[in-house]
């Protein structure tokens, strides 16, 4: 579902803009990196499917051995699961000032009918949080 700017509710508190511990948004490489893919795109919703298309699209190693990787490491390697996608897409979100969290659950897993865990990326744009759905490259809302 794409927001209806004319819903604006209002902004995210501000520490959802702020660089911290794994999400470094202010880290040369992810600022630089984070310019370069949204380009001239100004509206926030824009900015986010352009940056979650752009990790989907490099973040091209699958790797499931990784502990638990910062934006700034996950930057480098461009490699690991699903929260090294979160943790860097989230930065880089915020580092073109959209707000972005990251969050985890529990999801159910069809194919080998169990649940596993799961993290993925949050941002929000005109008032409403909406989620990221790497595997349609395509932001939901929650």
């Amino acid at each position: 579902m794409k927001p209806d700017p004319a819903k604006d509710a209002g902004e995210a508190p501000a520490e959802y803009l702020e660089s911290n511990g794994f999400l470094q948004s202010d880290d040369p490489k992810i600022v630089e990196t984070a310019r370069a893919v949204v380009g001239d795109a100004k509206d926030p919703w824009e900015k986010a499917r352009r940056l979650e298309k752009w990790v989907h699209d490099h973040m091209t190693r699958r790797d499931f051995t990784i502990g638990f990787a910062t934006a700034a490491e996950v930057i480098q390697s461009q490699q690991g699961d699903c929260t090294e996608h979160a943790v860097l897409l989230a930065a880089m979100c915020r580092a073109v000032g959209v707000p972005a969290r990251v969050a985890m659950g529990l999801v159910y897993i069809e194919g080998d009918r169990s649940y596993g865990y799961h993290m993925w990326t949050e941002v929000f744009v005109h008032g409403d949080w909406y989620r990221s759905e790497e595997h349609t490259s395509e932001l939901q809302s929650p």
